[in-house]
């Protein structure tokens, strides 16, 4: 199943990585900061000392992900 994860923040990253090693084909759109440490480190998980990687695909123009059959909004909420 392919299911696009929109926001890579913690939860995004969690969604994504857990998603891809129960065997979806998971995507990440992420953008500004989040983006560069996926360029950089690709998607990755540190929970304590354990450190989950996982083949995830990611872009930062979410159009070019293409269509999938689920969505997860992992976007943080905008404080007031």
């Amino acid at each position: 199943m392919k299911i696009c994860v929109h926001g890579a923040d913690t939860i995004g990253r969690y969604g994504g990585v857990s998603l891809a090693e129960a065997g979806a084909e998971a995507s990440v759109f992420a953008r500004g900061s989040h983006a560069a440490a996926m360029r950089a480190n690709g998607v990755r998980l540190l929970m304590g000392d354990a450190q989950r990687l996982a083949r995830v695909t990611w872009c930062e123009d979410a159009r070019k992900l293409g269509v999938h059959q689920r969505a997860l909004m992992a976007q943080p909420s905008q404080a007031a």
